[in-house]
């Protein structure tokens, strides 16, 4: 996101990651464009840390005080404790380690998670899994890029070690019941970082603005009472914007896209994001915006919209309470088509 020079309330998409700078995190990540003094001049501060593999940017009023982003900062880093892939002490970490079978002690926070997972597992019908480690192997994965194009047997062997339903939440325990199964919450915990970044601020009695590497979440309003302007990505100008939206209260959006995060191999261009019921890397879907009540389940849903054919998707983020997306998808024949739910509230500044 980012706070425009020439309109200082503006956040736009591209990114929210670094006061006066940029960066791009993952596929679809968010830059904090503004100038401190733009900043300012809206009463705004904050900071940029790193965090969960990534950047966390926090924006507060100016009048908070610095003890507020400690606070931010130390919830994210409890959560990355406890669920990062990447990290050998974590908990996540720990239960990945563990035999097929034996169950393992779970924190409070990450039993949460875990069970939003499986929720959302259900939910798309399987399109959101983070059981898909085996897959990415089979793909080669590398700094987020597939490197190979797996046999058919691969993927086979691959998918018998994916599947939620293989995960067992049994008391304060979970058990991976499938030989050498993992878990990667790359796609939900981020989001769940921002909320708790956002929780934080709110006990301290504040407003502000959190991305956790593209999982933005608001907690509250500006300082002046107004929403955050917040610009979309426009995936097929990644320089530019496709519409702005606006964020007020304690809502959270997030984006998931196909368009920085791929390879070229064997002639044809192959996404970053695999669908985890056929092994296969995903088409049709380009980007998805999601806004919902929390970053966690915007982090969440806009993954498995880019694996659902764009109608499905659209049809369950209608039935979900206080959610929204838009999506722009591939035509059959050539070029593209942005559909949206019909409640979302966008100004579009272009068709695609």
């Amino acid at each position: 996101m980012r706070l425009d020079d020439r309109d200082n309330g503006t956040l736009s998409r591209r990114a929210f990651l670094a006061l006066g700078g940029a960066a791009v995190v993952g596929a679809a990540a968010w830059r904090f464009g503004a100038t401190r003094q733009a900043a300012a001049q809206r009463g705004l501060t904050g900071g940029r840390f790193v965090a969960m593999g990534t950047y966390l940017e926090l924006t507060v009023p100016e009048t908070a005080g610095g003890h507020v982003l400690p606070a931010a900062l130390d919830a994210v880093r409890r959560v990355e404790e406890r669920m990062s892939y990447f990290l050998p002490a974590s908990e996540l970490s720990r239960l990945n380690a563990a035999a097929a079978g034996a169950p393992v002690p779970l924190s409070a926070e990450l039993r949460a998670v875990l069970e939003a997972a499986r929720e959302t597992h259900l939910l798309t019908h399987g399109s959101f899994d983070p059981t898909v480690p085996p897959l990415l192997e089979a793909w080669g994965f590398r700094e987020g890029r597939p490197t190979r194009v797996p046999s058919r047997d691969d993927v086979r062997a691959a998918l018998a070690r994916v599947g939620l339903d293989r995960l067992t939440l049994a008391g304060d325990t979970a058990t991976l019941n499938a030989e050498d199964m993992a878990l990667d919450l790359g796609g939900i915990a981020k989001g769940y970082g921002a909320d708790r970044a956002a929780a934080a601020l709110a006990a301290a009695g504040q407003t502000g603005l959190v991305n956790a590497g593209g999982d933005i979440r608001a907690a509250g309003p500006q300082p002046d009472g107004s929403p955050w302007r917040i610009g979309v990505r426009d995936p097929l100008r990644p320089d530019g914007l496709l519409a702005t939206l606006e964020l007020s209260g304690a809502t959270a959006v997030a984006t998931s896209g196909t368009y920085e995060q791929y390879a070229e191999l064997d002639g044809r261009r192959v996404s970053h994001i695999v669908d985890p019921r056929s092994g296969e890397t995903t088409t049709g879907v380009v980007s998805a915006t999601i806004l919902a009540p929390t970053a966690m389940q915007a982090d969440a849903l806009a993954t498995a919209c880019i694996v659902l054919p764009a109608a499905e998707g659209l049809r369950l983020l209608e039935a979900l309470p206080g959610v929204e997306g838009l999506l722009v998808r591939q035509r059959t024949g050539g070029g593209h088509a942005i559909e949206t739910t019909p409640g979302l509230r966008a100004t579009m500044l272009r068709d695609v």
